[in-house]
């Protein structure tokens, strides 16, 4: 397997990521809101601890794969660094 993450990324590629996560911020905040509409405020409370869980829960897994980018840039070692990523991604981030 030939794996180079020392691949230069093209301003389009960059502009077109960045609307991606746009998008998906204004898609995440318009599912947020139709579910609280109309709910009591316990099931608000509710949603809102489930929301905030997964999101801890997967900004560790995030930090978890920029720590392995990280060290792979600083000690190149390709084996290591793609048992320890698919370790991380094996455990899904949650939806």
């Amino acid at each position: 397997m030939n794996c180079s993450l020392s691949t230069e990324v093209s301003k389009e590629s960059k502009k077109a990521l960045s609307d991606a996560i746009k998008e998906n911020k204004s898609l995440i905040g318009c599912n947020i809101l139709g579910y609280k509409i109309g709910m009591k405020s316990q099931d608000r409370q509710a949603v809102d601890a489930q929301i905030t869980e997964i999101t801890d829960e997967n900004n560790l897994t995030l930090k978890d794969v920029a720590e392995v980018l990280k060290n792979y840039y600083e000690n190149p070692n390709i084996k290591y660094y793609q048992m320890r990523y698919l370790v991380i991604i094996s455990s899904d981030i949650k939806d």
